[in-house]
């Protein structure tokens, strides 16, 4: 299973690639047959069309950073190097990687719908569901540790999509 997993995994790159390839490089006179397919998928208006897929890039990539490689990042992070990955109990430690990974997905999108102040609102109401393990101050320090780096991860990733979008 592990390899058809990886194989599958290598397509999907690969026709990532051949998608930013005919896109990228419908004006490079070699590729014709690319420009002729982007003007035919572009329609009348090519800046429309780069516009769109340059932003089901940019969320697709918010997706990808914000649901898996953050939620590495912050259980790497988070565990401390003399515990074994496996001391928490499974459920727990799902559900705490569900909550995370909703928290960054709410503030991607509140930063890119401008509700930038919002997001203390998000860190307030999960905190207010911890308050009392917060007394515990190696439970304190593990939760603020983990939160910081979720709402880091999210707020930089917003702000590099909200660019990206801009700039075009």
């Amino acid at each position: 299973m592990p390899g058809a997993l990886f194989a599958a995994d290598q397509v999907a790159h690969l026709a990532v690639l051949v998608a930013a390839w005919a896109v990228l490089l419908t004006d490079a006179a070699p590729f014709a047959y690319a420009a002729d397919l982007g003007a035919r998928l572009a329609g009348s208006d090519p800046a429309t069309f780069h516009r769109t897929v340059l932003a089901m890039v940019v969320v697709a990539s918010l997706l990808i950073v914000n649901v898996r490689a953050a939620s590495m990042f912050v259980a790497t992070l988070v565990r401390p190097p003399h515990v074994p990955a496996d001391a928490t109990r499974p459920s727990e430690a799902r559900v705490g990687a569900a909550i995370g990974i909703l928290e960054r997905l709410l503030i991607c999108a509140l930063v890119l719908g401008g509700a930038v102040a919002t997001i203390g609102l998000v860190v307030a109401a999960k905190t207010l569901a911890r308050f009392k393990q917060l007394d515990d101050r190696e439970f304190a320090e593990y939760y603020l540790l983990g939160t910081l780096a979720s709402v880091t991860v999210a707020v930089i990733t917003s702000l590099l999509a909200q660019a990206a979008l801009q700039s075009h």
